[in-house]
């Protein structure tokens, strides 16, 4: 590609009265455009710019369905390529496709809650649901049989257990009063108390 540069006009509309015959004729540029970066794209300045690769994202997003936090996660992936990379793993940590940023982590984990809350409906999502099927779950001798949701609506309670409370009534105690802060206050508990719910169905099945 060929380019001339000249410079016919000046300021205020008027022609230069420039005497330089190459002001007046022009520069004569021959112009070859390479599909090159002037840079290095392994520099640690590129690196951590770089999209976050759909490996990734499915890796981060399988580590918050086993209740993973987005701190927890993060040291995970980089334990992970500890064992990948080695002695290389400092570099390879920088890559942010790879390993990416505790704020990209937590602003996907948050994606994921909203994601999960819009598609539940009404039914799913309200307070009274979240009283869990977990009859016959045992643990060392003790045996836990959880009411169903319509016998605690019914049955509730506040304040303390009373001395000498069983197992089954403290765990009901806890569900009334989470039921009832989820109620005064339904955007500081609904988003962590779904996200709960969640993940208890999930171990269940594990």
């Amino acid at each position: 590609m060929y380019l001339i540069l000249k410079r016919s006009i000046h300021t205020q509309q008027r022609e230069s009265r420039s005497a330089d015959p190459h002001m007046k004729e022009g520069f004569l540029f021959h112009v070859r455009l390479r599909n090159n970066y002037n840079h290095s794209l392994t520099s640690a300045e590129v690196l951590k710019r770089r999209d976050v690769s759909a490996d990734t994202i499915e890796k981060l997003t399988k580590l918050f369905e086993i209740s993973h936090s987005p701190s927890s996660a993060l040291k995970t992936i980089k334990y992970e390529l500890q064992v990948e990379y080695g002695d290389n793993h400092v570099h390879a940590s920088v890559d942010r496709s790879i390993c990416l940023t505790f704020n990209s982590a937590t602003k996907k984990r948050n994606d994921d809650s909203n994601k999960h809350l819009d598609n539940c409906n009404e039914e799913e999502c309200s307070p009274e649901c979240y009283v869990f099927d977990c009859s016959n779950v045992s643990e060392d001798t003790v045996e836990i049989e959880c009411a169903p949701a319509s016998d605690v609506n019914g049955s509730g309670t506040s304040g303390k257990p009373a001395e000498g409370a069983t197992l089954e009534e403290e765990w009901m105690e806890i569900f009334e009063d989470l039921k009832k802060k989820m109620r005064e206050d339904p955007v500081s508990f609904r988003p962590a108390v779904a996200s709960f719910v969640s993940n208890f169905k999930k171990m269940q099945t594990d």
